[in-house]
């Protein structure tokens, strides 16, 4: 769970599979794996989507506002760099929440690697 000051008031952006599960139908897609790799590299626009996708889940539903009445809280409050930070952070939740340290440095690392030369 992350807590976030937005403007005066306080949100909770959920950072588990079911934001991730959720997202299949913000991205229109069947799989985790479809939604991971839409992930990689989304728009401004996107990273809203993921944000208030977030938002919903962490949220009870009769303090939860509507997505339009959220989003225009949001863009009257928050700058670019700070919400692609809090989109990457809810996304490297979806990706490394319950694993230990040594298994995110693992994953990051074998992430990082090029792929082989695979020419016989």
């Amino acid at each position: 769970m992350i807590t976030k000051n937005i403007g005066n008031k306080e949100f909770q952006f959920s950072n588990t599979l079911r934001v991730l599960y959720n997202l299949r139908d913000v991205f229109h897609v069947k799989t985790f794996e479809e939604v991971l790799t839409n992930l990689q590299h989304i728009e401004f626009e996107q990273q809203l989507e993921v944000i208030y996708t977030s938002y919903k889940a962490a949220t009870p539903a009769q303090l939860l506002i509507d997505k339009e009445e959220f989003i225009d809280y949001f863009l009257d409050n928050m700058g670019i760099i700070s919400t692609s930070k809090l989109s990457q952070e809810i996304v490297d939740g979806l990706i490394y929440t319950g694993a230990s340290d040594t298994e995110r440095e693992e994953a990051e690392k074998n992430a990082q690697k090029p792929p082989e030369n695979q020419n016989p």
